[in-house]
């Protein structure tokens, strides 16, 4: 596990209801080339995990 101090900027949010949790967008701001491509591997063995669990 790594924990990263990034710069970024919100970009939208979007209110939680009932049926949906809320959303949060955000856009990094100077991310080197290494981090960016480790990003993109969490995200997506995230969302691997959630897909196999059946909450995606």
């Amino acid at each position: 596990m790594h924990h990263l101090e990034l710069k970024g900027e919100i970009v939208r949010i979007t209110a939680s209801t009932s049926f949906k949790a809320g959303q949060l967008s955000i856009k990094f701001i100077d991310m080197d080339k290494q981090t960016k491509e480790m990003m993109i591997r969490y995200t997506l063995k995230r969302q691997l995990d959630l897909r196999r669990k059946g909450l995606l």
